[in-house]
């Protein structure tokens, strides 16, 4: 599942990742938030000033996880991706109700809150991958807050890659892409080729 970030569709994700990743016999499940935005401040707003839409975004969430598993799909053979906006998302989806996924790529993200009042991370990640990626010249999510949450997954058990990068635009890159396959090839044992 692929979460998009504020001012997208689910179309940019499937331009920008899916087609990239170019992998047969997966499925993409892609939510879409209304009006293009899961909430309507910064991640990095006071908790309060998101809410009711974070905690709606995170139902919508694990309603599409739900179906997923509904579908056969256990969750280890599941990876929960998300950039930007989408990214931060997904944070909070892992950090409130975390579960045995495949695999997490946080794409350009961080834990929702101000420094020093982010969501906790709940234990139980018990060895889930995560990937944490963020350039160190982002306009919108600073790589100190990227890298927190890389060490706040990691205290609550996940196996968790921190992936730093230079990169001057706010994007899906192609170290991002390249992440997020090793991340489905895990999930399904490498039985997955592109």
């Amino acid at each position: 599942m692929a979460i998009h970030g504020r001012g997208q569709t689910p179309a940019y994700l499937v331009e920008h990742l899916v087609q990239p990743l170019a992998l047969e016999h997966v499925s993409f499940l892609l939510p879409a938030a209304p009006a293009g935005s899961w909430y309507p401040g910064r991640f990095d707003a006071p908790r309060g000033d998101n809410e009711p839409w974070i905690g709606q975004a995170i139902d919508q969430c694990e309603s599409a996880l739900g179906l997923v598993e509904a579908a056969g799909v256990e969750p280890a053979r599941t990876v929960l991706v998300g950039f930007s906006q989408g990214a931060c998302l997904a944070t909070a989806v892992l950090a409130r109700r975390p579960r045995p996924l495949g695999g997490v790529a946080i794409l350009t993200g961080a834990l929702i809150g101000p420094p020093g009042d982010e969501a906790v991370v709940q234990c139980g990640l018990d060895g889930v991958p995560v990937v944490v990626t963020c350039s160190s010249t982002d306009a919108w999510v600073p790589l100190e807050r990227a890298r927190a949450a890389a060490e706040a997954f990691a205290a609550a058990g996940a196996d968790v890659r921190f992936v730093p990068r230079d990169d001057p635009d706010h994007r899906i890159s192609p170290g991002d892409v390249a992440s997020v396959r090793e991340l489905v090839r895990q999930a399904t044992n490498g039985t997955i080729r592109p």
